[in-house]
C-alpha cells in the first residue's frame, strides 16, 4: 500500500473481529451488512478527518475483499467510491 500513500492516499484496512467470529457474524449475509459497515466506516473517517477529500475515495480488495468491492460496484448509488479495484486470484490445477 506504500504506492498509494506516496501519492497522497490514506490506506485504512477495515477493522473486524478475528476470522471465525467475522465468518460467523456474516453467515447468511455476505454482502449487505458488511457493505453497510464499510460505508459507515468511510463516513466516520471522513467526518473525523476533514482534510480528507471525499471526492477521492476508493476501494481495493482481494479474496473476500474483492467480493466486497464487487458488492460496492453494484451498490454505489450514493457515489461514495470513485475508484474500485477488485483483485481476484484463481489457481487452476490440472489433475
Amino acid at each position: 500500500m506504500l504506492p498509494l500513500k506516496s501519492i497522497g492516499y490514506l490506506f485504512r484496512p477495515p477493522a473486524r473481529p478475528p476470522a471465525q467470529a467475522f465468518t460467523d457474524s456474516i453467515q447468511g449475509d455476505w454482502g449487505g451488512g458488511p457493505m453497510e459497515d464499510i460505508k459507515a466506516g468511510v463516513r466516520a473517517l471522513l467526518a473525523a478527518h476533514p482534510f480528507l477529500d471525499a471526492d477521492r475515495v476508493g476501494a481495493l480488495g482481494a479474496s473476500y475483499g474483492g467480493y466486497m468491492v464487487n458488492m460496492l460496484n453494484g451498490n454505489n448509488e450514493d457515489g461514495m467510491f470513485k475508484v474500485r479495484q477488485c483483485v481476484c486470484v484463481c489457481v487452476c490445477v490440472s489433475i
